[in-house]
């Protein structure tokens, strides 16, 4: 039998549930650009178990770029980079100071055009030439954060 009361069970796992609330996934190889993703309102997470359900399905190859970019943005607190040297997140600011979102970065890395969150993870995932957008590294991680939303720990980077 446990020494704690029913309430500092409680208690103890309501602690641990927020501690969880967030994991962090690296966009890029080089760790230039990190998501710290978080918790979706009810119809993100609809859409990520639909994307997952999918993808596990015959018919994931009706799955387009738009999708998997919609899982990625609607999932995102907060944009990072990671330091070369010590590996430390430092979180990405715009020349005004201000924290940027997917919504800002486009116009941040100097295409004003792009003014949604959807759009901009397309955009961090476009490369080439001609550019295009790479769907295996999107739904890469895509796929990750679908998992780690809808509670697969083991789908979180480094598990």
């Amino acid at each position: 039998m446990s020494d704690l009361s029913p309430l500092e069970r409680l208690r103890t796992s309501y602690e641990a549930r927020q501690k969880a609330r967030t994991t962090d996934v690296d966009l890029t190889e080089d760790g230039s650009l990190v998501a710290r993703v978080g918790m979706v309102d009810a119809s993100g997470a609809r859409d990520a178990m639909r994307t997952l359900m999918r993808l596990v399905s015959d018919d994931a190859g009706d799955l387009s770029d738009r999708d998997l970019a919609g899982v990625v943005a609607s999932a995102t607190r907060g944009l990072y980079s990671r330091d070369p040297v010590s590996k430390a997140l430092e979180p990405l600011v715009g020349d005004d100071g201000a924290p940027l979102s997917f919504v800002t970065l486009a116009a941040a890395l100097g295409v004003p055009e792009i003014t949604t969150g959807e759009a901009a993870v397309r955009l961090v995932f476009t490369e080439g030439d001609p550019p295009a957008v790479n769907s295996l590294r999107l739904l890469t991680a895509a796929t990750t954060i679908a998992g780690w939303l809808v509670g697969d720990r083991d789908a979180a980077p480094g598990n």
